[in-house]
């Protein structure tokens, strides 16, 4: 079955794709080493206001991977840290024919500099609010309802993880969220977040074998969704383009 290559109205919050890999850049240097490389294409500095200072960093394992600053440019971000590099649709999305290539050739900057020393996880997520979907049951291949004495179950909310060989998709599920897509007013919806990622048997550098597990992920990620856990009818109303 092939999948959409997309469906309307665009439903996507974040389309972020991360590649954590160990350096011996100190955060200090982080800027001076990766603005002169991607400045070409992304060459905005967002102000991380909230940016986690620097001690804290060294002292917190679990912010480790959190970025030092974020570039961009008029359709896309690249967040920058010194064991992680994140990319991101601004506003509407590009497709992945047109999304991919940009990670690509941006890896390939990063790759240049001889500064990564191993990859460590890949990860793509998804996120999507369907606007005025709230009923689980009738969109999902889900049965996450609980019938109790004439109970009506307002929010239902769900997660899991599906592992197979070194690919891991994280799912979320929850109805009647509320969330404020870029550049839009807050909306209320059914919210899906699907995170795939790779832990183990990774490439040890950035070259083809790190492009196909990208692309892979995207794929498993995209297959869940379409083919997984939305029903057939949900997909039809959403006018999917092949």
């Amino acid at each position: 079955m092939a999948l959409p290559k997309e469906i309307s109205p665009n439903p996507l919050i974040t389309s972020t794709v991360e590649i954590r890999f160990n350096s011996e850049i100190s955060d200090e240097n982080v800027l001076g080493n990766f603005y002169p490389i991607f400045s070409a294409n992304f060459p905005k500095i967002k102000d991380l206001a909230n940016r986690i200072p620097v001690e804290l960093k060294r002292e917190r394992p679990e912010f480790k991977y959190i970025a030092n600053y974020v570039l961009q440019n008029e359709k896309y971000s690249l967040s920058i840290g010194n064991n992680v590099i994140a990319f991101e649709n601004l506003g509407t999305y590009q497709l992945w024919e047109n999304y991919f290539p940009i990670i690509k050739e941006n890896l390939e900057l990063l790759k240049k500099t001889g500064l990564v020393k191993g990859v460590v996880r890949v990860g793509i997520r998804y996120a999507s609010i369907f606007e005025n979907k709230n009923n689980i049951d009738e969109a999902l291949n889900f049965q996450n309802a609980i019938n109790f004495n004439g109970y009506i179950q307002e929010n239902q909310s769900l997660r899991s993880v599906f592992i197979k060989d070194n690919v891991s998709l994280l799912v979320q599920i929850s109805n009647n969220a509320k969330l404020e897509k870029i550049g839009q007013a807050k909306i209320e919806g059914l919210y899906i977040d699907i995170d795939a990622s790779s832990e183990k048997d990774l490439p040890t550098n950035i070259d083809d074998a790190l492009y196909s597990l990208i692309d892979k992920l995207h794929y498993e990620q995209k297959s869940l969704l379409f083919e997984g856990i939305m029903k057939k009818e949900f997909l039809d109303s959403l006018n999917p383009k092949y």
